[in-house]
């Protein structure tokens, strides 16, 4: 609703570790962004954010209208291969999600 907290919840793993006898590796999220889709960015906390009223990712609308939410994450990955050890940094972005944002409006009942 315009003016009331719109929540951002988030799941899915925050690190991967894979060994596969040649190569292990083990990624984490280093950053995560959100993309209100009205102009605002900011940084969020995978880690709180959660469905009303509890969630940390929470944003506030203004004007009734569609928008497009997107996250971007980047991961830092710890890589040991037979040559030695690297890092490497990975960036993701999730396809938009659209949501509409709508008044509720007092209807009166003659």
């Amino acid at each position: 609703l315009v003016g009331r907290y719109a929540y951002l919840e988030t799941t899915g793993n925050l690190t991967f570790t894979n060994n596969n006898r040649v190569i292990a590796w083990t990624c984490a999220v280093a950053t995560s962004t959100a993309d209100w889709g009205d102009g605002t960015t900011e940084t969020i906390n995978r880690t709180t954010t959660g469905p009303w009223p509890n969630g940390s990712a929470r944003h506030v609308y203004i004007n009734a209208r569609n928008y497009q939410v997107t996250v971007r994450e980047t991961w830092s990955c710890a890589i040991d291969t037979p040559t030695g050890a690297t890092t490497l940094g990975l960036n993701t972005l999730t396809p938009p999600l659209d949501l509409r944002a709508d008044e509720i409006q007092a209807i009166g009942v003659p």
